[in-house]
């Protein structure tokens, strides 16, 4: 499938104090996540609750009254039968929501630990620019394309990684990237590893223009962020879609 075209809205406005409404408007948008088609676990457990509870309804409204209570030859072991299925099933509920539980912590901290491993990449490599005057205007540059990129690339990832109707998202605008990369982009199918290409590639020119003033082997600090970064993206996706 074709990913959605890029957005770039406007500066997000200042958030507003919390009111009443607002917190009633937020209790009752867990209740739209609870009983919604998409997201919710409830629609689907319907889907297997609903006809069972039909058949047992039907069962009970329709089976023979002489054959039903405990007295009856035909249904003696049948208590025995009804435990031990209560406690398979009970069993594999405690288990699937365990696992369940586990793989939401673990996707929520790998989503914030990508954000902080690209912020300290970025951080990094601001700290390592050159301090010489002749190169304010260059290493200027090198920075807010820097940044730019670090958003777009947090942005991508996130957009693979949500379940929204709406996935456009916020990032700084696309300033200094040219509208043929973007139209590249656009057509990509995994933009997170196109625009991982672009950062290591514009560390490695600035370097070798000497706006980055660093030995290398402390450079490789960023590129060891920046990878570990994209490790945790493709860890993310992995839970989303097993």
């Amino acid at each position: 499938n074709t990913p959605p075209a890029l957005h770039c809205p406007h500066r997000a406005s200042r958030p507003k104090p919390a009111s009443a409404g607002m917190v009633a408007g937020g209790i009752s948008h867990y209740y739209v996540t609870l009983f919604r088609l998409h997201g919710s676990a409830i629609p689907m457990a319907c889907v297997f609750a609903v006809p069972s509870a039909v058949l047992a309804l039907l069962l009970h409204l329709f089976w023979n009254p002489e054959t039903k209570g405990d007295d009856n030859t035909e249904v003696q072991g049948f208590q025995s039968c009804w435990s031990a299925y209560t406690f398979v099933l009970g069993f594999l509920i405690v288990f699937r929501t365990s696992q369940a539980y586990s793989r939401f912590w673990e996707g929520v901290t790998k989503a914030h630990e990508i954000r902080g491993e690209l912020y300290n990449c970025a951080s990094c490599l601001v700290a390592f620019c050159s301090r010489d005057p002749q190169k304010v205007d260059d290493v200027r540059s090198f920075q807010h394309l820097l940044i730019r990129l670090m958003s777009l690339l947090h942005c991508s990832a996130l957009q693979q990684i949500c379940e929204v109707q709406d996935d456009t998202l916020e990032l700084i605008n696309l300033s200094g990237i040219s509208s043929e990369s973007i139209d590249h982009l656009n057509r990509s199918c995994d933009r997170c590893e196109v625009v991982t290409q672009w950062i290591q590639r514009l560390i490695v020119e600035s370097f070798d223009q000497k706006l980055i003033d660093v030995q290398p082997p402390i450079l490789t600090r960023a590129f060891q962020d920046l990878s570990a970064g994209v490790h945790d993206i493709h860890t993310v996706r992995k839970i989303k879609d097993i």
